[in-house]
């Protein structure tokens, strides 16, 4: 925070950071101004000009006082051993206590309320946490892997855990999701993320039940979407890609989109689904495969993503990238809800880490695919840091 004042106060800036919360929580950032958050706050126009230039500056002092206490929360989870070694996963008590504590932030950030900018931001936290705060190193590694292959692997993770345990209401008490995460890491292993083939017919035959069969509907909205493509290829800004910009480049009416689509965001989806279609068949193993069987299926996802690359360009675009996010996300819980794996724990939280977990590696993988960001994991790393159960973790 820059503002240097005579009249800055500590206690004026928690009110004013609560009042935010609160306002925010209910009729959202963008449409709360100065006028409402100090009137909640019971403090005046100037109180707030003494601590803050606007209210962005107080957003980001909050979403600072969150990320120092979560680092200092990870920090508690280890207590005075800078190093440890550990077959069992350290009790995360402190962590998940501090997101209990501080739960008016964690419920706005997973209210569906929060902006993009704001959810990336805190996910960008995330990951640059594993970098630069702790050094996590697998004690039996199969290859080079290094924090900066695991990092953004490990920040999904967490989070998918942490959202999970915000979104269900904190059903379980502090001491009961530890818990459950110890079992879930005492667990793991990659028979999770590739399911028998029996157990997922269900969503295909399902999936296909949805689709249109007659040839005319297909072949428009093939051209829709080769539309959209075709101006995602020419870097056509996000906000200049309009429904009719898309009819125009698949020379059809506007009539004949809206006939197909309500929106541009519906075709979107439609698209993501499109995607995970070519993609979740590739996470089906029969189980006398094996590891083997694993790896080659990684191997197969891989490929599908990268068969396409015209699709993912547009993850470029910071709303469609959320979007897609969001999307596959569901499907992807839709997909490991079909499994029938043998676990101690909360089921659904099995289903809401290993989908936060793929998430991340096929976001990874299309992200390096379109040279957004580096993706050095191949199939056997990928298959070892899953199965890994025993880690080095020494606190920078």
């Amino acid at each position: 925070m820059d503002v240097e004042s005579p009249y800055r106060d500590r206690s004026a800036q928690r009110k004013l950071k609560e009042s935010l919360l609160s306002v925010i929580s209910t009729g959202g950032y963008d449409h709360t101004t100065i006028t409402d958050i100090t009137k909640q706050a019971q403090l005046s126009r100037t109180a707030f000009y003494n601590n803050y230039h606007n209210k962005e500056e107080l957003l980001q002092d909050l979403v600072e006082d969150i990320q120092e206490g979560y680092v200092q929360s990870i920090r508690d989870s280890f207590g005075k051993n800078r190093t440890v070694d550990f077959a069992v996963f350290p009790s995360m008590k402190p962590v998940f206590r501090f997101v209990a504590e501080h739960s008016p932030f964690f419920d706005y950030l997973w209210s569906g309320n929060a902006s993009t900018k704001m959810l990336l931001g805190f996910y960008d936290f995330f990951v640059q946490m594993y970098k630069t705060e702790l050094n996590f190193t697998p004690i039996t590694p199969s290859g080079d892997i290094n924090m900066e292959d695991t990092a953004e692997y490990l920040a999904l993770a967490a989070i998918s855990l942490i959202g999970y345990w915000v979104r269900s209401g904190y059903e379980y008490s502090v001491e009961e999701i530890d818990e459950q995460l110890q079992r879930l890491h005492k667990e793991k292993r990659a028979g999770w993320y590739f399911l028998d083939p029996e157990w997922t017919k269900s969503v295909w035959s399902e999936r296909a039940e949805c689709l249109p069969e007659d040839r005319r509907i297909v072949r428009t909205r093939d051209s829709i979407h080769a539309a959209y493509l075709s101006l995602v290829k020419d870097d056509v800004p996000e906000e200049a890609i309009t429904v009719k910009s898309i009819a125009d480049r698949a020379n059809i009416r506007r009539a004949t989109f809206y006939a197909h689509y309500k929106d541009k965001q519906q075709l979107i989806e439609r698209m993501v689904d499109d995607f995970g279609d070519q993609i979740l068949p590739q996470l089906s193993v029969s189980p006398h495969q094996g590891e083997r069987g694993c790896m080659e299926a990684c191997d197969r996802l891989f490929a599908a993503i990268d068969a396409n690359q015209a699709f993912l360009r547009a993850l470029r675009h910071p709303g469609i990238r959320q979007l897609f996010f969001v999307r596959l996300s569901r499907l992807l819980m839709d997909f490991y809800r079909q499994s029938q794996v043998a676990i101690s724990f909360d089921r659904e939280l099995y289903v809401q880490y290993v989908s936060g977990v793929m998430l991340e590696l096929i976001s990874s993988r299309a992200g390096a695919l379109i040279d957004v960001t580096p993706f050095r994991l191949t199939a056997d790393k990928v298959i070892h840091l899953i199965n890994q159960k025993e880690y080095r973790l020494t606190v920078i």
